[in-house]
C-alpha cells in the first residue's frame, strides 16, 4: 500500500510556485553576483549532496545502480546539467520572461 502525502494536482502547483521563486531569486543573485557558471556549479553540487544524503538514509527507495544503468543515465544527467547551466547563463544575461519564452 502506498501512502500519498499530497494530491498530484497540488504537487504540480507547488512545483510551479517553487520554480517561479527559484527563477526570481536567481535573477536577484545575478544582479549582484554575475557569475552564472559558479552559481550553476553550486546548484548542481547541492543537488548531488542532497541526493547522496537521501540515498544514504534509504530515502527514496532506488534501483541498485550497475554499469548498464550508469551508461544510460550519464547522457541524461549531462543534458540536464547542460540545460541548467544554459538557463542560468540566460537568466544572468536577459529578463526571466524572455528566457522562458525562448525555452518554450
Amino acid at each position: 500500500m502506498r501512502l500519498t502525502v499530497i494530491a498530484p494536482g497540488s504537487a504540480i502547483i507547488i512545483r510551479y510556485f517553487l520554480n517561479v521563486i527559484f527563477n526570481i531569486l536567481n535573477k536577484k543573485i545575478y544582479n549582484y553576483f554575475p557569475y552564472p557558471y559558479f552559481v550553476s556549479a553550486i546548484h548542481l553540487g547541492v543537488g548531488v549532496v542532497y541526493c547522496l544524503g537521501s540515498w544514504t538514509v534509504g530515502l527514496p527507495k532506488h534501483v541498485p545502480i550497475d554499469s548498464n544503468l550508469l551508461k544510460l543515465l550519464i547522457p541524461v544527467a549531462f543534458c540536464h546539467a547542460l540545460g541548467h547551466v544554459t538557463s542560468n547563463i540566460s537568466f544572468a544575461a536577459v529578463a526571466v520572461s524572455f528566457t522562458h519564452t525562448i525555452k518554450a
